[in-house]
């Protein structure tokens, strides 16, 4: 089965991170508050300069996996849409209060077996993962640090 994941924020890297999990099966959501961003993210997948037309043409990919790769990538600007994923991929610009923000709305939004992940290189993952509340030991759901999507991820507790 695979897992539905949203990905906040459609810049260069949240785009490339939904092209990613899109190829390799996933349904995904890209989220920005930006309708010019998102326009530019559905582009760059598609026909940008690493997108998915262009793996065509270089031999990397069949157009059939191509196009079963876009048909599962949407883009939107509804936050509501991202609530129901299975893994939250946090790729908002390098602001440490930006991504508290978001953490702190997706905690609030997101079931309690959401794994929330970050994408930031910049910040310690304890930073901003204290925007979430802390797991809890009586929720078998629930763990610390897995480290097994985009560098890190962190399931939390309603």
């Amino acid at each position: 089965m695979s897992e539905r994941i949203a990905v906040m924020g459609a810049g260069v890297m949240g785009a490339g991170i939904a092209q990613v999990m899109a190829l390799a099966g996933h349904d995904v959501v890209g989220y920005d508050i930006s309708a010019e961003v998102l326009a530019t993210a559905r582009e760059g997948v598609d026909t940008g300069r690493f997108g998915v037309r262009g793996a065509v043409e270089r031999g990397k990919l069949t157009e059939a996996d191509a196009d079963a790769a876009l048909a599962r990538i949407t883009f939107t600007d509804d936050l509501d849409a991202v609530t129901d994923a299975d893994v939250v991929i946090e790729a908002v610009p390098e602001r440490l209060d930006l991504k508290v923000e978001v953490f702190r709305d997706l905690d609030r939004r997101c079931t309690a077996t959401t794994i929330l992940a970050s994408n930031s290189s910049a910040y310690s993952k304890c930073r901003t993962a204290s925007a979430a509340r802390p797991a809890s030991s009586d929720n078998s759901a629930a763990s610390s640090w897995s480290g097994t999507l985009s560098g890190s991820s962190s399931s939390r507790t309603s």
